[in-house]
């Protein structure tokens, strides 16, 4: 993690480390270091990405392609260089509200979908998100959900599909999120 963070602060010489100060007290990265740019505004959290792929690698849940965390740090390094002028529609490509990848048979677990969860989504609207996992739970075709991380769910159906999953989550967070950037 510190390479990374070398890498990127040689890479955009005008980002430097701050702790953050989130108006969510609970925030998992609230008095921690992220880097930032500009007026510091715009907290980048270095930290969140390697992290999950890390885990998810681990566990076996998900291979990350060989060219992940590159690929990472270049859009992170570009962010940074922006300073806190960041394109609207560049971070709402970057960061869709949903995206759902489905991981395939398990030999105990049968078929499951891996649904991540913005950041945002997850942090500022963790009770929206708590009855959703009960919600979704009592649909037909649903057999189990699990939460592996905060933006991270597991669900093992063995007959919803990716795209249908990640229709009924994106209309439920839209449902009951007010102003919610759409999908």
């Amino acid at each position: 993690m510190s390479y990374l963070g070398d890498v990127v602060q040689h890479r955009a010489p005008g980002a430097r480390w701050e702790i953050a100060h989130h108006r969510i007290k609970r925030y998992h990265l609230n008095k921690h270091p992220v880097l930032v740019s500009g007026t510091g505004e715009d907290h980048h959290f270095l930290p969140d990405l390697p992290r999950a792929r890390a885990h998810g690698n681990l566990t076996g849940f998900r291979e990350s392609p060989d060219d992940a965390m590159a690929v990472y740090a270049r859009g992170l390094i570009e962010q940074l260089n922006r300073g806190d002028q960041p394109d609207d529609e560049e971070m709402a490509e970057d960061e869709p509200l949903v995206e759902v990848e489905d991981l395939g048979d398990d030999a105990l677990r049968g078929r499951e979908l891996e649904v991540s969860l913005r950041e945002d989504i997850v942090f500022e609207h963790n009770r929206v998100v708590g009855r959703m996992l009960k919600a979704l739970k009592q649909e037909d075709g649903i057999t189990r959900v699990i939460r592996e991380d905060r933006e991270i769910l597991l669900v093992a159906t063995p007959t919803w599909s990716t795209p249908q999953l990640q229709e009924w989550v994106a209309r439920y967070l839209q449902d009951n999120i007010r102003d919610l950037r759409p999908v």
